[in-house]
């Protein structure tokens, strides 16, 4: 075993007193092994012994486990020797403790806020003619407010758009973005209509981008019309095929909305093309367990069959929130969190997979334009020579900077996501309430982030945010952790489907050049 020990004093150096396994992943695709340095971005595609052994230090943080893995003493000190050798040539594993993090709202907050802001949205009703079994707003998740018959007044929507004039930049070319949102939006469709000419009115040298999110029900000829002359994007909820929809997705009465949907969608697709315009509007697929390859062959089938939707229409799909959920802290790369991960799985990603490994990964399918985001995470990877000297806050936005959803009473929040339980940013009438943005989602955020961060091999590729982080008391790290298990799985599974399709289809990735995430 010497000519193993000899390389102790090395490795052990290189982990400055802290956790080994912060500074890498390994991951392996059907055909090769690879391996993500943390500091520096680098992917390297790597021998299979180099793969065990590194492995083995990220998951035991010891030396020593060296000693009794399952491979000849010669392979491990000749991985050893290579693993050594790129150290010193190129930078790896060398990634400095986490002391601090650092993100836009660190530096320049108020600037932010006060001068920049690019997107309000409007929840111009608490209200909704659906009764979604799986609808955060209803009673079961209690996190979030229930069903209200409230609406947002044309004043505060007024008010509302006033904000985002005296917060926004004076970049006469930047386009701003105005959404609207519920409950159900178009149960409030005067106040649309008012709100958008009064934006006009307001913003008559900028372009402006609307958007509505919709369940569809109430698509008629007039909305339609409005919705297609004013160039408003477009977000519908529908679940694929009749059977499936209709099993969540049920009016107050408990009756199926699949037919009301879709003769709204077809509604929609006429006022296109009576203005001779290209249907495009986004889908929004919601999918719950159990049988989830069984529902996602019926989805897929669902919308290749439909001949009345052009190509213009994208396609999402997201799973069920079941709110913020409570956990210990689980040192990444462990035993333990090995444990949870083979509980874990990211089943659109896996259905999606197994369709490319049996057609090709050059076929699309109905989760390509969802699986994308995560993609493109890893495609555009900040990659340098030497380690980064920074660390950022997750994957936070500057909270109210790229989005401020404003709620009906004129509370602002982060985004539509968040749940009416977070401290409020502020209000249209006064502003951000820059102290407390500052307390809440900066330093709390970054004081409770650090100890769990610290040890994270995927904290340059974390998109988590504020979501689900939260109580009415502020934030909450409990809920975090089991966030953080979570994110690490979903991760480490993009940087497998990104390898397979650089392996398979490497010309597909260049499409992710130029993608906009959403």
């Amino acid at each position: 075993m010497s000519e193993i020990l000899i390389y102790k004093e090395f490795f052990e150096g290189l982990n400055k007193d802290n956790y080994f396994g912060r500074l890498g992943k390994c991951f392996k695709t059907i055909n090769e092994y690879y391996f993500l340095d943390t500091g520096t971005g680098k992917i390297a595609k790597v021998q299979e012994n180099v793969f065990r052994v590194l492995n083995e230090l990220f998951e035991t943080n010891c030396f020593e486990s060296l000693l009794v893995l399952d491979m000849e003493a010669e392979a491990i000190a000749d991985a050893l020797e290579v693993i050594k050798a790129n150290v010193e040539k190129e930078n790896i594993l060398s990634a400095p403790p986490v002391h601090s993090m650092v993100g836009d709202m660190t530096l320049n907050l108020e600037s932010l806020l006060s001068n920049s802001i690019k997107s309000i949205t409007l929840e111009v009703t608490q209200e909704c003619n659906l009764r979604c079994k799986y609808c955060i707003y209803n009673p079961q998740n209690p996190e979030y407010r229930d069903f209200e018959k409230k609406y947002m007044s044309i004043e505060t929507a007024k008010q509302a758009i006033d904000f985002l004039k005296s917060n926004t930049n004076k970049n006469m070319e930047e386009k701003l973005f105005i959404g609207y949102y519920g409950g159900e939006p178009l149960l409030n469709f005067p106040l649309i209509r008012q709100s958008i000419e009064y934006a006009k009115s307001v913003f008559t040298e900028r372009a402006l981008f609307f958007s509505i999110t919709t369940n569809g029900i109430l698509l008629n000829e007039e909305i339609c019309d409005f919705v297609v002359e004013n160039d408003i994007s477009m977000t519908i909820s529908l679940d694929g095929p009749e059977e499936l929809h209709d099993t969540n997705r049920i009016t107050k009465d408990g009756k199926g909305s699949y037919e009301s949907v879709v003769k709204g969608i077809k509604t929609l697709i006429n006022s296109f093309e009576k203005r001779e315009k290209e249907p495009k509007f986004m889908i929004n697929v919601v999918c719950g367990g159990p049988d989830y390859d069984v529902k996602y062959d019926l989805i897929q089938k669902y919308f290749t069959d439909q001949q009345w939707l052009s190509e213009g229409v994208q396609i999402l799909c997201s799973g069920v929130n079941r709110g913020p959920r409570k956990m210990h802290y689980v040192l990444p790369q462990s035993k333990e969190e090995k444990c949870y991960h083979q509980q874990l799985d990211d089943v659109l990603a896996s259905w999606s997979n197994q369709l490319k490994e049996e057609y090709g990964w050059d076929k699309t399918n109905f989760a390509d334009h969802t699986l994308e985001n995560d993609l493109i995470k890893i495609h555009r990877r900040l990659i340098v020579d030497e380690p980064h000297d920074f660390y950022h806050v997750n994957g936070c936005c500057t909270p109210g900077h790229q989005k401020a959803y404003i709620t009906v009473a004129g509370d602002i929040l982060p985004c539509e996501r968040v749940g009416s339980y977070l401290p409020s940013l502020g209000h249209v009438i006064g502003g951000f309430d820059i102290p407390k943005v500052k307390k809440y989602y900066v330093d709390d955020y970054i004081k409770g982030s650090i100890e769990s961060c610290k040890n994270c091999w995927a904290i340059h590729l974390c998109g988590l945010c504020y979501v689900n982080c939260y109580d009415e008391q502020g934030m909450v790290m409990p809920y975090k952790h089991m966030l953080c298990i979570d994110e690490r799985a979903k991760v480490e599974a993009s940087l497998v489907r990104y390898h397979n399709i650089y392996e398979n289809s490497p010309e597909k990735l260049n499409e992710l050049n130029d993608a906009i995430v959403i």
